[in-house]
């Protein structure tokens, strides 16, 4: 409420809870780490405010159990209470503690452990679980799927009258074949506790790993948004982040996906999104983050934005489901101008768009440091393409920018193996 930001996570791996606040320039306020004694894993995976203070949710484990937990912060950072009753967890623990609010309470999605600690079947079935905390978290009412549902626990949820809307998925021994894995969408009353809706959602080819973490009410009431993963086999399996409007009945208006890097076979690059912000332009800006094969583990935090009908730049509408490959350089601009191969070894070739009109064409690479390292100059050339020479230049992340008559046009990321 004072125009401030409160990031909640974990410190370490898993071994303190993390809320940290800062001012709307960003200078840290305050920090609060907190451990119960015999747990293994604390995190905080999602948070509220109220009017005295913040309650934070999310999962821990004892003994290796996942169990859910809630803690009340005042607004100054100091612990009020931390409650372990919200419930027992299973050990599909994507997205475990997301909570929205209703009218006066909050609804916290979390599962249930099916198999109550039996390893004998694989993780990712559990039981979708909705609990309904007051703001001391008190438990105010619960609900939970039935176990023959194979659903694997709450992704992301929204509430629209008296009722929440939640993602899933559906356990199947197969799930990683491409054809029985299904994303499920289901629609509970909160006032009667049964379900209006259920719904398995298309395209079917779906592998497991996909999914919708973040729901919200799209700005013009019209249904609701979603980020997520989508993981499909026929586009090889690429891993990339997912997006789409639902209506309300919970049928798809539209739908993309889209990548940084594309998958090689190895299946190390990752394109994912996990959180969605409305602006009030009414566009959609989704958060996660890009993981590159070269070097393996390169981790890279993305932001993405589109319009309010799904559109990445003028003329590119996903009115049906688009895929918009942005592979090669995250520093990319969608712009025509790009650097193919990359990553590349011993030479790579700058393509332009078509209808530049310039006499003289530059091209300037820099090391991390702002090093130039080369710089090249070419007449124009109406072919558009251009050999760029790497040979002497030790393997790593280097800098790259177009000039056309002396003015800069764009500028990238080269990676050299």
């Amino acid at each position: 409420a004072d125009g401030g930001y409160l990031g909640v996570s974990a410190q370490g791996v898993g071994y303190k809870s993390a809320a940290y606040k800062f001012s709307h320039e960003g200078k840290l306020e305050w920090k609060q780490l907190h451990r119960e004694e015999n747990m293994q894993v604390i995190v905080i995976i999602s948070a509220v405010e109220t009017a005295s203070g913040f309650l934070l949710f999310g999962r821990y484990a004892i003994n290796y159990d996942n169990s859910h937990f809630c803690m009340k912060l005042s607004k100054t950072g100091e612990m009020e209470w931390f409650s372990k009753d919200i419930g027992v967890g299973g050990y599909n623990d994507y997205g475990l503690g997301r909570v929205i609010q209703t009218e006066k309470s909050y609804v916290l999605g979390t599962n249930l452990d099916p198999l109550n600690g039996s390893l004998i079947d694989p993780w990712y079935w559990s039981i979708s679980r909705l609990v309904e905390v007051d703001s001391l978290g008190n438990v105010q009412w619960e609900w939970h799927c039935e176990k023959s549902d194979y659903e694997s626990g709450i992704y992301g949820l929204v509430f629209i009258e008296k009722s929440i809307i939640y993602s899933t998925t559906q356990y199947h021994p197969n799930a990683f074949n491409g054809h029985d894995f299904q994303l499920i969408l289901r629609k509970v009353n909160k006032e009667t506790s049964m379900t209006a809706w259920r719904k398995a959602l298309t395209p079917v080819n779906l592998a497991h790993g996909s999914a919708w973490f973040h729901l919200l009410p799209s700005p013009d009431g019209s249904g609701f948004d979603a980020v997520g993963v989508r993981q499909d086999k026929d586009i090889g399996f690429i891993i990339s982040g997912w997006a789409a409007h639902m209506d309300w009945e919970g049928d798809i208006v539209w739908q993309r996906y889209d990548t940084v890097y594309v998958d090689t076979g190895l299946w190390i690059n990752e394109n994912k999104l996990f959180n969605l912000a409305h602006l009030s332009s009414g566009s959609i800006v989704g958060a996660g983050y890009v993981r590159s094969a070269t070097p393996y583990g390169h981790n890279e935090g993305w932001l993405i934005k589109w319009s309010a009908n799904g559109c990445l730049a003028p003329g590119d509408c996903a009115t049906v489901s688009t895929h918009d490959d942005l592979s090669g350089d995250t520093g990319k601009r969608l712009d025509g101008w790009d650097l193919f191969p990359n990553p590349a070894r011993g030479h790579t070739w700058l393509s332009q768009p078509d209808g530049v009109s310039a006499r003289n064409v530059t091209l300037h690479i820099t090391d991390p440091s702002g090093r130039v390292v080369r710089d090249l100059e070419y007449a124009h050339s109406l072919g558009g393409q251009y050999e760029v020479p790497l040979d002497g230049l030790g393997p790593g992340l280097y800098f790259y920018q177009v000039f056309l008559d002396g003015k800069p046009r764009h500028s990238g990321r080269l990676v050299i193996i």
